[in-house]
């Protein structure tokens, strides 16, 4: 019908959609930002847990490193006692081990002396065995030492002075020019063994004496 306006086909009024729209768009704004309050809020909680964690866990590993630390203070100190304790014990045995190491050094050394000297008596033996006349040169440098005398007596071991037989007097020529000499036996003398006697006293030349003479100057 003429002068009839017809609206948009909604038959509401206009401005009544326009209200109906801006609520709607309000209430999904709405909705949004609460959905990102929330999601900010959740987020916080779990960093505070998070961080909460963290430092629950340090200061159980700085309460763990302190007692370490304690426990290796404590321990230090009684090591500290302990030692202070022991050392006077320590420097005894100390003391006691060098003791012995040059005891035992001195065993040793004393034991080899003898060892070679009862090596190099076994040698002179022998060698006096298959040769009687050897002591003969001790004699003679024996009377060079002493000088001139009047007379010179040798004692040898029975054994040497049988061996020497024919020779004796050949001997006594040459200690001759040194001293008159006479050449007898004595039952007390080993092989190799002799006795110096002089005006002025006896000399000993047995092997033994001379050995220990070097024995001692060894040791």
């Amino acid at each position: 019908m003429p002068g009839i306006i017809k609206g948009h086909g909604t038959g509401e009024p206009e401005g009544t959609s326009r209200s109906l729209f801006n609520f709607e768009d309000m209430t999904q704004q709405a909705r949004a930002a609460l959905s990102d309050v929330r999601r900010e809020a959740e987020l916080i909680v779990i960093r505070a847990q998070a961080e909460a964690e963290e430092i629950r866990a340090d200061a159980i590993r700085q309460g763990r490193d302190e007692a370490l630390r304690i426990a290796r203070e404590e321990l230090k100190q009684e090591l500290a006692r302990q030692l202070a304790s022991a050392l006077p014990s320590l420097s005894a045995a100390s003391r006691s081990l060098l003791e012995q190491r040059d005891a035992w050094m001195a065993h040793w050394e004393r034991h080899a002396v003898l060892l070679a000297v009862r090596i190099a008596e076994k040698i002179v033996r022998r060698e006096l065995a298959s040769d009687p006349a050897i002591p003969v040169d001790w004699i003679r440098q024996t009377l060079e030492l002493i000088g001139r005398q009047e007379q010179v007596t040798i004692e040898l071991a029975p054994q040497d002075h049988a061996s020497l037989g024919s020779r004796l007097d050949d001997v006594a020529n040459q200690l001759g020019r040194v001293a008159p000499t006479r050449i007898v036996p004595a039952a007390d003398l080993q092989v190799g063994d002799c006795r110096v006697t002089t005006q002025f006293g006896e000399f000993d030349l047995r092997l033994d004496t001379q050995l220990a003479r070097i024995e001692a100057e060894l040791t």
